[in-house]
C-alpha cells in the first residue's frame, strides 16, 4: 500500500510539472513581447508578435502595440529603414514627448494597494522624456541649428524642473 501511495504522489508531481511547462509555453510569447516593449524595443516586439502562430492573438498583440506606441514605432521603423537624419531623430523625440504628455498628469488617482498609479505614470513619463531628450540630442548633434529640436528640448528640460538647462538651450 505504501508503494502505491508513493507512485501516486510521484505521478502527480510529474503531471503537475508537465502542466506547468505547458502553461508556460502558452504565455511565453506574450511575456517575451512585453519584455521587449518594457525595454523600449518596439520594432523587435512587433517582429516578435508577427511570428506568433495564433492569428487572432497575433493581431490583438500587434493592435495593442500600435495603440500604445504607434507614433514611436513608426518613427523607429523609419530610422531602421535608412541612415537616420536629424529630422527622423526629431520625429522620434517628438513621438516620445507626445507619449509622455498623453500620460495622466498628477491627477487624483484612486488609491490602490497593489499598484500606485501616480508613481507608475510619473516613472513612465520620466522614461519617455529621457528617451525624447536622447533623440533630440542626436538631432541637434547632427544639425546644431535645428530650431524645432532645440525648442522641444528646452520644453522637456523646463517640465523636468531644470530651468537652467532650458535657458541654455
Amino acid at each position: 500500500m505504501k508503494h502505491a501511495w508513493k507512485r501516486i504522489i510521484v505521478v502527480g508531481m510529474i503531471a503537475a510539472s508537465l502542466t506547468a511547462c505547458a502553461r508556460r509555453e502558452k504565455i511565453g510569447p506574450l511575456r517575451a513581447g512585453r519584455a521587449l516593449e518594457k525595454q523600449g524595443e518596439y520594432v523587435a516586439a512587433l517582429s516578435h508578435y508577427e511570428q506568433m502562430k495564433d492569428e487572432q492573438f497575433r493581431d490583438t498583440c500587434i493592435q495593442n502595440l500600435r495603440y500604445l506606441y504607434g507614433d514611436i514605432l513608426d518613427a523607429m521603423q523609419a530610422m531602421n529603414a535608412q541612415t537616420p537624419s536629424a529630422e527622423e531623430y526629431f520625429a522620434l523625440g517628438q513621438a516620445y514627448y507626445d507619449k509622455a504628455e498623453s500620460l495622466p498628469d498628477k491627477q487624483a488617482f484612486l488609491p490602490n494597494m497593489s499598484l500606485d498609479l501616480r508613481q507608475y505614470a510619473d516613472a513612465q513619463r520620466a522614461s519617455f522624456q529621457e528617451r525624447a531628450l536622447a533623440s533630440l540630442h542626436s538631432a541637434t548633434a547632427m544639425q546644431p541649428n535645428h530650431a524645432d529640436a532645440l525648442l522641444l528640448e528646452g520644453i522637456v528640460y523646463e517640465e523636468q524642473g531644470e530651468s537652467d538647462k532650458a535657458i541654455v538651450i
